[in-house]
């Protein structure tokens, strides 16, 4: 399954993009390598996890997926995790493209 899950990963980082969308998995750059991983990270937890329904989002938020690599999620989510939820946090793998101190929060995953 993990082959299965990088080939799609794959097929996104190869999406053209118009000029004016940016590509968060695209290959050419350290950042969205990161992100493709945490992607692959969240999918495999997802398998595990065996969920009866996903949800789909339309667009990567800007303060959330479109830096992480994860769909709804924030920088602060997938570092901190959230009480009573073993999805996210350092300990499962992910890290961010970009360290900072200040991690942004997005209203999508905290709904």
């Amino acid at each position: 399954m993990i082959n299965r899950m990088k080939e799609f990963i794959d097929k996104l980082a190869l999406a053209e993009a118009m000029p004016n969308v940016y590509n968060q998995y695209g290959y050419g750059s350290i950042e969205n390598q990161i992100r493709r991983k945490n992607l692959l990270i969240y999918l495999n937890k997802m398998y595990q996890l065996k969920p009866r329904i996903i949800l789909i989002g339309e667009a990567p938020g800007y303060r959330g997926s479109r830096l992480t690599g994860v769909p709804f999620t924030s920088e602060h989510l997938i570092i901190n995790n959230m009480e009573g939820l073993n999805l996210f946090g350092r300990n499962v793998g992910y890290i961010l493209p970009l360290e900072k101190d200040k991690l942004l929060k997005e209203v999508t995953p905290t709904n």
